[in-house]
């Protein structure tokens, strides 16, 4: 009979062990691993009375984590299609304090973050003159980034890793009238 015991309470211990969540290690490197060093937005746009359109090309330069902070810098470059004539090059840091966002959502190709409060952080900045000098520092309560992917199970995966790593960071639970 005490076999018995042993052996259900061995099963049950391995079952639990089984389905072990990821570390909040292991989930920023499954989020810095997406994001590193990939091209994750181009868009083109149509310049008015012209065949010419213009690319702009995000591409990540660096992603951190500084405790729940998830530091994201990225290069924008656009450029003419046409002859590949650069236009300008703008850098862009943006802040998400994981904590503090109510919710992460999939829409599309984008990833929607929202924040009850001005608290993801915007910085700018360029010394071309496409953007003519431009530097632009801003508090938001929501941004949507617009991620190209290979397969959208790709976005999914980022997405429910993103809530995973907000829930870690003690943020509440979003609030749902369903």
């Amino acid at each position: 009979m005490k076999s018995k015991i042993l052996l259900l309470l061995l099963l049950w211990v391995g079952a639990v062990w089984g389905q072990a969540k990821p570390t909040k290690e292991e989930t920023e490197n499954y989020i810095v691993n997406f994001f590193k060093n990939k091209n994750f937005a181009i868009l083109k746009q149509k310049v008015s009375n012209t065949d010419e359109v213009i690319s702009t090309e995000n591409s990540c330069e660096d992603i951190v984590f500084n405790g729940c902070e998830m530091v994201l810098k990225f290069k924008q470059t656009s450029k003419v299609d046409n002859d590949d004539f650069l236009i300008g090059v703008l850098f862009v840091k943006l802040t998400f304090p994981m904590n503090l966002v109510e919710s992460i959502k999939k829409d599309g190709n984008y990833i929607d973050f929202a924040t009850g409060k001005d608290a993801i952080s915007v910085f700018a900045s360029s010394n071309d003159s496409y953007y003519k000098g431009f530097t632009g520092d801003l508090k938001k309560q929501t941004y949507s980034l617009l991620c190209n992917s290979n397969s959208t199970g790709d976005i999914d995966k980022l997405v429910k890793g993103l809530n995973y790593l907000r829930k870690l960071c003690g943020a509440s639970e979003p609030i749902s009238f369903d």
